[in-house]
């Protein structure tokens, strides 16, 4: 079995992926800066299973290459920065996110096989453009004015989308789709589940940018591992220097932010993990610029389910209640691992 290097190991999706392949059989090696609360739980729970984890940079171009050398298979998961307001926050994190890239493509060779992490990001203005279609991996894409620093994180996974296609090796970009799961920033919320569910918790108002009209599709982190996994087998079957861009998320969980909130609090009240909801503040905050956030961001899927078999199969209303149980859980027990049984998906 090939040796696999997850970068941003400890990230979120990371680990759960990470956990999959051990479970597997695979020799995972787990590569992140382990920098921030978040990714410190993350590697708690590596190094718990038996799962290496070196903590590093992607940016130490010595300590990438020996990684690279010693695996046939990489997941570049890794990432600067997590969240809407970091990224407007330090638009230069994603020009030195694309160098990184661009210097790991240089190390591949056609021994090798990546998956690269791209996002829905990468569609910009479709909404402007194609209304309420589902995103498909051939559509036009339109950013706005290099002005707007809000699409600087979408620009970069773009141009590390083109920059890994002309490398040597048979690589798969996906385009996530609002991945979320038990464990999703954790603990500290940055994006808009976490933040909604630690809020509840908290007995704080659950806080929505604009009108919260906004639509988005949720995709249960086991499915997007899933997803990944079958990614992965299907770069085996490419060309030598083959490349594929897929979708992977779950286009029938989509809902508007606002609907979203609403959600998370009727759950948590049905399900008794709290008394009472919290209130819901629409135009609670905006973010530092005016960009296009009123689109709906849902994924065509259809070529991940002709090519990989792909659907993703776990409902909303089933996942936030997970989401519920794991932040009720650390309520009364902090250091309490949460683990999935694995997937039956192969490389």
């Amino acid at each position: 079995m090939d040796e696999v290097l997850v970068t941003g190991g400890a990230g979120f999706i990371g680990r759960h992926l990470a956990l999959l392949l051990h479970h597997q059989g695979y020799q995972v090696t787990a590569l992140d800066r382990v920098g921030d609360a978040n990714a410190a739980h993350g590697r708690q729970h590596l190094e718990s299973e038996g799962i290496a984890v070196v903590e590093g940079s992607t940016g130490d171009q010595a300590l990438m290459r020996r990684l690279v050398r010693g695996h046939r298979v990489v997941v570049h998961l890794a990432a600067p920065i997590v969240g809407v307001q970091q990224n407007l926050r330090t638009p230069g994190s994603q020009a030195d996110a694309l160098h990184d890239a661009t210097v790991l493509a240089s190390m591949l060779t056609v021994e090798h096989r990546l998956l690269f992490s791209s996002t829905s990001d990468v569609y910009g203005l479709h909404s402007v453009h194609y209304g309420d279609k589902p995103m498909a991996e051939d559509d036009l894409t339109v950013y706005e004015s290099p002005s707007v620093s809000r699409w600087n994180y979408a620009k970069a996974k773009a141009l590390s989308e083109s920059v890994f296609a002309c490398s040597a090796a048979r690589t798969v970009s996906v385009r996530i789709f609002n991945a979320y799961g038990p464990g999703l920033d954790y603990p500290q919320a940055r994006r808009v589940i976490a933040q909604f569910v630690t809020a509840v918790f908290a007995g704080q108002p659950l806080r929505i940018s604009g009108s919260g009209g906004q639509r988005r599709a949720y995709c249960y982190i086991s499915d997007l591992v899933d997803g990944i996994g079958l990614a992965l087998g299907h770069a085996a079957n490419l060309p030598v220097g083959g490349n594929l861009a897929v979708n992977l998320g779950n286009p029938d969980e989509y809902v508007s932010v606002h609907d979203l909130a609403r959600l998370v609090c009727d759950l948590a009240v049905g399900g008794g993990f709290v008394a009472e909801a919290p209130a819901i503040e629409r135009s609670a905050y905006t973010y530092s610029e005016p960009f296009d956030d009123t689109w709906s961001r849902r994924p065509d899927i259809t070529r991940a389910r002709r090519l990989l078999g792909y659907e993703p199969s776990m409902g909303l209303h089933e996942g936030i209640t997970r989401v519920l149980g794991f932040h009720a859980a650390r309520t009364s027990a902090p250091t309490e691992p949460w683990n999935k049984e694995p997937s039956p998906w192969r490389l």
